[in-house]
């Protein structure tokens, strides 16, 4: 993956990616993750690319890119992986990660569906 790093007026704007893995949870519809996805990068004004592929299997990658990752991912948790109806599920089928100081050189796990 490459290193999603900008300066916006002066901060430095960080990635953090949200696999899904929608075999791993068949009740889950990836367009309600994604809906939720691009409302939460609205409401936190991040932006957000969404890509679909079927390597190894299908997954849809949710990639945010924002100066202020720890906050964006508190939200994430509160609205997502913490959601009454579909919290579980999602926990139960994605990864996520984000970009360290050296961008995906030093990667951070947030999130990983075996943990």
């Amino acid at each position: 993956m490459q290193v999603r790093r900008e300066a916006v007026c002066g901060n430095l704007v960080a990635s953090l990616c949200i696999q899904l893995l929608p075999e791993r949870s068949p009740t889950l519809q990836s367009e309600h993750v994604e809906a939720l996805c691009r409302a939460i990068a609205v409401e936190f004004g991040a932006s957000l690319e969404v890509t679909h592929g079927n390597e190894g299997g299908s997954y849809v990658n949710f990639l945010f890119l924002s100066d202020d990752v720890p906050v964006l991912w508190e939200m994430l948790c509160r609205r997502l992986f913490l959601n009454d109806e579909t919290g579980a599920a999602i926990r139960n089928a994605t990864i996520v990660t984000r970009t360290g100081d050296r961008g995906w050189d030093d990667y951070r796990l947030l999130h990983h569906y075996e943990s």
